[in-house]
Formats: C-alpha cells, sequence, structure tokens
C-alpha cells in the first residue's frame, strides 16, 4: 500500500551505504492477547517512536496505519525543522478540459 507513496530507488546503486530515516515493522498477523494488561484498548497496536525512529503495526491489515504514522511524524518534525515548513495531506483535481 505504501509503496505508491514515499521515494523510492530506481536503481540498486542508490541504496549502496543507504540508512532508513525511520523503519516500520508490519506485524498484522500477531495481535497481543494481553491487551488489557498492557492498558490498551483492544489487541491492535500501532506504535511510533520519533527518537529511535522506529516503528512497528501489529493487529491491523490496514495498510494505511503506516501511511497515517509516517504522515503523522511529518507533521511533529517539519514544523521544527530549519527552515520551518508545513506538511500538507491533501489532493487537487483538475478539469482537463479547461485546465482549472
Amino acid at each position: 500500500f505504501v509503496t505508491n507513496m514515499f521515494i523510492r530507488p530506481t536503481d540498486v546503486s542508490e541504496i549502496e551505504n543507504w540508512e532508513p530515516d525511520f523503519t516500520i515493522v508490519n506485524c498484522c498477523n500477531i495481535e497481543d492477547d494481553d491487551w488489557e494488561r498492557h492498558e490498551l484498548n483492544s489487541e491492535t497496536a500501532i506504535l511510533f517512536d520519533p527518537e529511535r525512529k522506529k516503528g512497528i503495526v501489529t493487529g491491523s491489515w490496514y495498510g494505511g496505519e503506516m501511511k497515517k504514522g509516517i504522515f503523522g511524524l511529518m507533521n511533529y518534525w517539519l514544523p521544527q525543522s530549519n527552515p520551518p515548513a508545513f506538511p500538507m495531506h491533501c489532493s487537487a483535481n483538475v478539469d482537463p478540459s479547461t485546465g482549472d
């Protein structure tokens, strides 16, 4: 699902000596049976640690959790960048007949 949302290398040489900015592990088929003891709301957990730059998704087959997690982090990081930037998650439509 997210392969079309983020920049991907076009050639193997682009990933030589490459370090990821953030790592997400998707364990969609693993559920937390002790979710109540862990003080969660369900057996599904979406966890992102901006300091360690790692995330884990468990118990959810919805691929949008990874996208939403990265967008959430960008909402946190971009305003703190130099120069500050504001993230935008939107779409636009263009009328093919008028270009408007």
